[in-house]
C-alpha cells in the first residue's frame, strides 16, 4: 500500500462513507416498511428492524463477493484491495452487527437464552445451532472490520492482509447457515426465502465461474512460461 490515511484521502473517504450510509439506511428503512406490512403488530418492530438489517447486510455481502469475481470474468486485474469492495464490506459488517444487537432482543427475555436452555445446558436444536453460527459469524466480521483499513493493510502487508480478508468466505458460509436455520425455525414467508436463496445461488455461481477462470488463466501462464 503506497499511502496511509492523508488528510485529503480522509475527506474523500468521509464523503464516500456518508453516501454509503445514506443509501444503506434508506434501503434498510424501506425494507423495514415492507416487512411491517407482513408483521404489523407493535411487538414485531424490533423483529422487522433485525430482519431488515440482516437482509440488506446479506445483499452487501453478495455484492462484495461478486465484485472480484466479476473483474476476473471481464479479464481485468483483481488488486489485493479496492476502496469500493472494502467499503461495501465495511457497511456489510456494520449492518451485520446491528442485526445481531437487534436480534438478541427479539425472542428471549435474556440474550443468554439464545445459547443455553433455562436449565443451563447448551442448546442443541435448530434455534441453538442458528445462534451459534451467528455468534461465530459475528466474531469473524469483527476481525474483518478491524482490519478493513489502510493502516492494517500497510502494517500486515498484502499477503497476510489478504489471508485475513479471505475469512470473508467463512463469514459468508456462516451467514448462509445462520439464515437458513432461522428460515426453518421461524417458517418465514416464501418471498424472503426466495430472496436469500437467490443471494446464495448467485454467489456460488459467480464464485465458481471466477475460480475456473482464474485457474485456467494460471494454467495458461504456466504453459507459456514453460514454452519460453
Amino acid at each position: 500500500m503506497k499511502h496511509l490515511l492523508t488528510a485529503e484521502r480522509a475527506r474523500k473517504r468521509f464523503r464516500y462513507h456518508l453516501s454509503l450510509a445514506v443509501i444503506n439506511l434508506a434501503l434498510t428503512a424501506f425494507l423495514y416498511g415492507v416487512l411491517s406490512l407482513f408483521y404489523p403488530s407493535p411487538q414485531s418492530r424490533i423483529f422487522c428492524w433485525s430482519l431488515a438489517t440482516g437482509y440488506v447486510g446479506a445483499a452487501l455481502l453478495t455484492l462484495t463477493l461478486s465484485l472480484g469475481a466479476w473483474k476476473i470474468l471481464r479479464g481485468r486485474s483483481n488488486p489485493v484491495s479496492t476502496d469500493l469492495r472494502r467499503d461495501i464490506g465495511i457497511w456489510c459488517g456494520v449492518l451485520s452487527i446491528a442485526h445481531v444487537v437487534l436480534g438478541l432482543n427479539v425472542h428471549m427475555k435474556s440474550w443468554t437464552l439464545y445459547f443455553v436452555t433455562d436449565a443451563g445446558g447448551l442448546r442443541t436444536d435448530f434455534f441453538g445451532l442458528a445462534n451459534y453460527s451467528g455468534l461465530m459469524a459475528t466474531l469473524v466480521i469483527v476481525v474483518l472490520l478491524a482490519t478493513s483499513n489502510d493502516f492494517s493493510l500497510t502494517v500486515l502487508k498484502s499477503k497476510l492482509w489478504k489471508a485475513v480478508q479471505r475469512w470473508n468466505y467463512v463469514f459468508a458460509a456462516l451467514v448462509a447457515l445462520h439464515a437458513f436455520l432461522y428460515i426453518a425455525v421461524e417458517n418465514r414467508l416464501v418471498p424472503f426465502i426466495f430472496i436469500f436463496g437467490a443471494f446464495s445461488i448467485w454467489t456460488l455461481i459467480i464464485q465458481a465461474i471466477g475460480f475456473q477462470k482464474r485457474r485456467k488463466s494460471g494454467m495458461e501462464a504456466q504453459t507459456l512460461a514453460a514454452s519460453e
